[in-house]
């Protein structure tokens, strides 16, 4: 994903990404508190699988 931001000229302060899980959006928002994001962590504590549908926000 570093890669990915990098390419696309997103800085790591910037980037928020969103996945939908059973009808809710569950979010991660790069340098925000772990309380913001630990639903995002939970459920990806191992990685993103792959063929994931993942919104990706820059800005």
């Amino acid at each position: 994903m570093t890669a990915d931001r990098a390419g696309a000229g997103c800085s790591a302060t910037a980037l928020t990404l969103f996945v939908l899980d059973a009808g809710k959006f569950i979010g991660y928002i790069a340098g925000a508190p772990a309380a913001v994001n630990a639903d995002w962590e939970k459920k990806f504590a191992t990685g993103i699988p792959a063929n994931t549908a993942v919104i990706i926000r820059c800005g």
